[in-house]
């Protein structure tokens, strides 16, 4: 059995993601989406592998460098980021799926504003108010100047008020 090469995957890996970014510049959302899924299949194969070759070992540390961590982390934010812009180009969004995508990239880059405008747009469209409005925040604090965050935090504050407006009249009727 060959022994698996850190550096080898994470190439692979990224010349999958560059083949991704091309097809989404020419509007290949399948194909894009397709290349950034092998990318992810490439790390997690890497990452499944240095877990078992540092547990084999009784190593506390796994077999890749810091760079190379490094590396993947930033790969893998990417590629889920990457994945979440190619769904909202979808005709029918599928926004869980672009929230649990954005989830990861901020798990391993907190404050990465275009997935916190992603996941504040798919909490918008999901009629999360609150949790939109908290994502676009944090997004705005990103990027001050971005102005489809500033005009989602309007939609969705004029969301809210329209929800309590709503449930104002219905407990009106109730009482």
């Amino acid at each position: 059995m060959k022994a698996v090469d850190p550096e080898e995957m994470i190439s692979k890996a990224t010349a999958h993601k560059e083949k991704g970014n091309e097809l989404y510049k020419q509007k290949k959302y399948k194909g894009a989406i397709g290349q950034y899924h092998r990318a992810l299949l490439y790390l997690k194969t890497l990452h499944k592998v240095t877990l078992t070759v540092a547990a084999l070992s009784g190593a506390e540390e796994t077999p890749t460098t810091s760079e190379q961590d490094t590396a993947i982390q930033e790969l893998e934010a990417n590629c889920y980021n990457n994945l979440a812009a190619c769904l909202l180009q979808e005709p029918e969004v599928k926004y869980a799926k672009v929230s649990s995508y954005c989830a990861e990239v901020l798990e391993r880059k907190p404050g990465n504003p275009k997935a916190l405008y992603r996941y504040g747009l798919a909490l918008y469209h999901s009629k999360d108010y609150d949790g939109a409005l908290s994502k676009l925040h944090k997004a705005l604090q990103q990027s001050p100047s971005d102005p489809n965050v500033k005009r989602y935090i309007k939609l969705t504050q004029e969301a809210l008020a329209r929800q309590v407006q709503r449930q104002k009249a219905m407990y009106k009727g109730m009482f």
